[in-house]
């Protein structure tokens, strides 16, 4: 619990700090990931941690055809 609380934590704070996107994040709170196996987990864990802050209403999401994007 207390792992998940941290994350999105982090996953706010990112946002707030002007990311937009769960790549941005990901980024943002891993810096460069090796491997494109755990780079695909840790962006899906993001976007899942994004949807569920803007489900909460702690961060806006912005959907268009090509991009889903979320802002503070």
């Amino acid at each position: 619990r207390r792992r998940l609380i941290r994350q999105l934590e982090r996953t706010r704070d990112a946002v707030k700090s002007g990311a937009r996107t769960a790549e941005e994040v990901t980024h943002r709170t891993y810096g460069s990931v090796p491997g494109e196996g755990a780079r695909q987990l840790l962006l899906r864990e993001k976007l899942a941690a994004l949807r569920h802050l803007a489900a909460r209403g702690e961060v806006r999401r912005h959907r268009t055809e090509e991009l889903e994007s979320f802002s503070a």
